[in-house]
């Protein structure tokens, strides 16, 4: 009987609900796989620029629920994704692969992240 009751209380547990902080990881896990797809989506034309900008702020949020986040490094990592993300907006531009309004959306974003950073939060 005590062995049933013990398997009874590993399979609950094994089978519980994960916890909201590794929801939180998990989340933002998933953030942090999707946005490099998502940044060669809109590269071979599959998606708009936006997609990859949105992605971003997703994986940020995601990045800043995370319990003990660091909010400056989460803050500065979009900043750099989405400077990253508009110079290849410039490049491809140049070459006439991307409208050049692919560059001022990507700059928009960029201003918005570097202001968030400027003030310390989203």
């Amino acid at each position: 009987m005590r062995i049933v009751i013990l398997l009874l209380v590993a399979a609950a547990t094994a089978f519980a609900d994960p916890s909201p902080d590794q929801l939180a990881k998990d989340r933002a896990d998933a953030a942090a796989k999707i946005y490099p797809q998502a940044v060669d989506r809109w590269k071979v034309g599959r998606a708009t620029v936006e997609n990859p900008c949105e992605w971003s702020i997703r994986w940020l949020d995601a990045g800043l629920a995370v319990p003990k986040a660091n909010t400056k490094q989460a803050l500065a990592d979009h900043v750099q994704r989405m400077t990253d993300l508009e110079t290849a907006a410039k490049d491809a531009a140049n070459k006439g692969t991307v409208p050049t309004s692919d560059v001022a959306i990507v700059t928009y974003y960029r201003t918005e992240a570097q202001l968030w950073a400027a003030r310390g939060h989203r």
